[in-house]
């Protein structure tokens, strides 16, 4: 009878213990899986982070070779409409540094990857900057041409 008494306590034992052990594996098992997930996340947030800055750092890129496109048809606008040497002389050194400012963006952005459809733009925007300054030179070399005949 007492032998009953105590085999009986160690099968009631044994099924909580079971129970016990089974439920801290299946938790550590979430525990894995979740923290597992959590990586791949982070993994993936740091790949898109990484493309997002990029895809800002073009955007940047292309708007200042925007603006110093711009700048350069305002000053030479104002070339021809100033009458003032002085003013001539301002406007052609801020033509000359709009181009600089275009060319520093123009050679960061070929530097960075860019996706096939990027390079068709590039390209076609290349196309339009170069008969631009073919256009904006011939204009400057008329202009000095006729301050040289006056």
């Amino acid at each position: 009878m007492i032998a009953k008494r105590v085999s009986a306590r160690g099968e009631n034992k044994n099924p909580s213990r079971s129970l016990i052990i089974g439920f801290i594996l299946v938790l550590t098992l979430m525990a894995v899986i979740g923290l597992t997930g959590l990586l791949y996340l982070h993994r993936h947030n740091q790949g898109m982070e990484d493309i997002v800055t990029v895809h800002n750092e073009k955007t940047r890129l292309l708007q200042r070779m925007q603006d110093a496109m711009r700048e350069r048809q305002i000053s030479m606008r104002d070339m021809l409409l100033r009458t003032d040497d002085f003013e001539q002389d301002e406007a052609w050194q801020l033509h000359n540094q709009a181009a600089t400012r275009f060319l520093t963006a123009r050679d960061a952005l070929s530097q960075l990857h860019i996706t096939p459809a990027e390079e068709t733009a590039y390209n076609q925007l290349r196309e339009a900057v170069t008969i631009g300054g073919y256009s904006q030179q011939a204009l400057v070399e008329g202009i000095l041409a006729h301050q040289d005949n006056e």
